[in-house]
């Protein structure tokens, strides 16, 4: 018959086994993967130089975007995959594409202080969106570009694409179709920026035309009357 102090030891010994074996199993089931949504092989032209200014403001993405990727399962169900991650936050894929679209391919002149106009951008979603059919890639941004007195734009973008294979046999392919919503949102975002800032100067310009119309007509002086005028109103 065993004492009680060997069977301490050996129930000691075998739930330590039990953690370890846990911990192996733990950790082979969280063999984390790291996505990027740069794509490094794409060629980008630059563009003309613009005489149209930004300067970009903040760029925030929403409460729940953070490095774990997104996946919708309804319209009040999303999950965020623990070992399927992004290389960093959203917020930084979003920003470079942004650099890249206002003022390497649409020559913007890109403005760090003074009184040009700033854009602030929110990253709203970035996900995979599950439905029976089919899995889309998702992605939806809000824009706005202010100056010093009131906003001159404020817009809702969004790009949704298929992936074409099982999401969780190819990953590969769900970043790739990610990748390419958050360019084409991008590029919505960067056209009306061009947009906005042009109607913005041309309204300016429009403005200080009659401003300095009105100096000038307040500096002529008044013209003296015809003498004749005055021969004939005196008959």
């Amino acid at each position: 018959m065993k004492s009680p102090r060997s069977t301490l030891l050996l129930l000691a010994t075998v739930a330590s086994q039990l953690g370890a074996c846990a911990l192996v199993s733990r950790g082979e089931t969280l063999q984390v993967r790291y996505y990027t949504l740069d794509d490094r092989g794409a060629e980008h032209a630059g563009g003309a130089k613009s005489e149209l200014a930004l300067r970009l403001g903040r760029i925030d993405a929403s409460g729940g975007l953070g490095e774990q990727i997104a996946v919708r399962k309804g319209s009040h169900e999303i999950s965020y995959r623990e070992d399927q991650r992004w290389t960093e936050r959203p917020a930084q894929f979003v920003r470079r594409e942004l650099e890249r679209a206002l003022f390497s391919e649409r020559g913007l002149t890109r403005s760090y202080s003074g009184h040009t106009p700033q854009m602030e951008v929110e990253l709203i979603e970035l996900e995979l969106v599950e439905t029976d059919k089919q899995t889309q890639a998702r992605v939806r941004m809000t824009a706005q570009i202010r100056d010093d007195r009131r906003s001159l734009c404020h817009d809702n973008f969004e790009a949704q694409l298929p992936v074409e294979t099982d999401p969780r046999a190819d990953m590969e392919k769900s970043v790739a179709a990610l990748s390419s919503a958050l360019h084409r949102t991008v590029e919505q975002v960067a056209s009306r920026a061009v947009e906005c800032l042009a109607a913005s100067a041309k309204e300016a310009s429009a403005s200080s035309s009659r401003g300095a119309s009105k100096a000038r007509e307040s500096r002529e002086p008044e013209q003296p009357a015809d003498s004749s005028s005055l021969a004939n109103a005196e008959q």
